[in-house]
């Protein structure tokens, strides 16, 4: 399921906000918690229905921190960066996007971003290899292609997107997308 960048901040927010949430709930108990008077205990009641708010008030906050967790750890593990490029009046447009749940290539990691090329001609993501830069040969760009309706997993979100935007220099780490030659 592909949803968009500020949708899936917004739920990790959400997630983390129970977390915290609920360790105030439990830090505010302790803090303002009378000490334990020892004391005759009552008669046991049986199925009332205060008994079952009270528990609930007081497990409210150790779920809410363990269903922050979860969700969280959850989001982080199942999503991963997308880069739809479709082309609108002749130009590259790229929407970023997040994949939740299972990736569409075995070999997706994490920390990959998988640019899906939506637009009716290919495009190419030019990058500057490391035994370029290392070597000191010549500053030529290779490029990975991308047919169109395909996708390509990169290590990070390409930074210049376009012909019009073409980087002012490359480097190791720079990603460019533009049209294929």
């Amino acid at each position: 399921m592909l949803i968009r960048s500020a949708v899936y901040d917004v739920l990790r927010c959400l997630a983390f906000l129970g977390i915290v949430a609920g360790i105030g709930m439990i830090v505010q108990r302790i803090a303002h918690g009378r000490p334990t008077v020892r004391a005759a205990l009552p008669l046991a009641r049986i199925g009332t229905r205060r008994g079952f708010a009270a528990f609930a008030r007081r497990a409210l906050p150790f779920a809410l921190v363990l269903a922050g967790l979860a969700s969280l750890g959850a989001l982080n593990r199942m999503g991963h960066r997308v880069l739809v490029v479709t082309e609108r009046a002749g130009m590259l447009h790229a929407e970023r996007l997040e994949l939740v749940g299972a990736a569409p290539d075995k070999d997706l990691d994490d920390g990959d971003v998988w640019i899906v090329n939506h637009a009716a001609r290919a495009i190419a993501c030019k990058h500057l290899p490391f035994n370029k830069v290392l070597w000191g040969s010549p500053m030529e760009s290779d490029a990975f292609v991308i047919e169109p309706g395909h996708g390509l997993a990169v290590e990070h979100m390409p930074q210049f997107v376009g012909p019009e935007h073409e980087p002012p220099r490359m480097t190791g780490d720079t990603l460019w997308l533009t049209w294929a030659q």
